[in-house]
């Protein structure tokens, strides 16, 4: 008897090992093919992030536009493409590598969002023309921004934490009249742990040197305090004596006639 039910209990042994391994391919098939729009909804929920045009899979996807909202102002990102990490699903904080690409700007890094609606970024990089700070500053911008992202968090519009570093390229401003090439520079980044911004400036190449620590506070406004000089023809050719005594009061000018200013500012 015992023979009789050993010879029937191997086939339905096989047999149900050939079911559970043909759920399970099933079930992988399933999953890889659960449309993007659900990575879209992730990416999303926190109402920093738009897409329109998706296309793809849950896993790898991608949008024919993606926007950022930064104060209630919408940033057009370009295309995106996302592959994401399945295993972060489990921990209920879908993490997915991300590229995007609009002519002179571009971002490389991982995002991750969580159902508090967190957004953060690490190890990113984003690259941009300087014009797209035209909301911030009164006058036109040229030249390349970059920011090297080890990590930030966004709660909403508030920042939660912060550290990486940014520069600013072959800057130039427009006086009215004409570009005024500044040169180049460059800040490390980091949270002030109440939602702003600290900023230590410093000078890469140019006619001006800056060594300065600026504050942007979370609400608005902030202060900047360092030094700053301006080479003698910089200085000429900006007709600083007419304007930079509002926020920077001069120290001293050197044998070369280079001046050196104090700076410290509220605004």
């Amino acid at each position: 008897m015992s023979a009789l039910s050993s010879r029937f209990s191997r086939p339905a042994s096989r047999y149900l090992l050939w079911v559970l391994t043909g759920l399970l391919l099933w079930l992988v098939f399933v999953i890889s093919q659960i449309p993007a729009s659900w990575a879209a909804w992730a990416m999303t929920r926190s109402g920093q992030v738009g897409l329109t045009g998706v296309s793809g899979t849950l896993w790898q996807g991608s949008a024919s536009l993606a926007s950022f909202r930064v104060d209630q102002t919408d940033y057009s990102l370009g295309q995106l493409r996302w592959d994401l990490d399945p295993w972060t699903l489990l921990l209920l904080k879908p993490c997915a590598v991300i590229a995007t690409e609009l002519d002179r700007q571009h971002i490389d890094g991982k995002v991750c969002s969580g159902i508090s609606g967190e957004l953060s970024l690490h190890d990113t990089t984003i690259s941009a023309p300087a014009s797209l700070l035209k909301a911030a500053v009164p006058l036109p911008l040229d030249g390349q921004i970059s920011a090297q992202i080890k990590r930030m968090d966004l709660q909403g519009d508030y920042l939660k934490s912060l550290q990486g570093n940014f520069s600013w390229t072959s800057a130039q401003i427009n006086n009215g009249k004409n570009w005024m090439r500044l040169g180049s520079y460059a800040a490390e980044l980091k949270d002030d742990q109440q939602g702003g911004i600290e900023a230590q400036v410093f000078h890469l190449d140019g006619p001006t040197q800056v060594d300065m620590q600026v504050h942007l506070l979370a609400g608005g406004g902030g202060s900047a305090k360092g030094s700053l000089m301006m080479s003698r023809e910089f200085t000429r050719e900006v007709e600083a004596d007419a304007w930079i005594s509002m926020f920077a009061q001069l120290e001293q000018t050197d044998a070369e006639g280079n001046n050196h200013y104090r700076v410290e500012l509220e605004f």
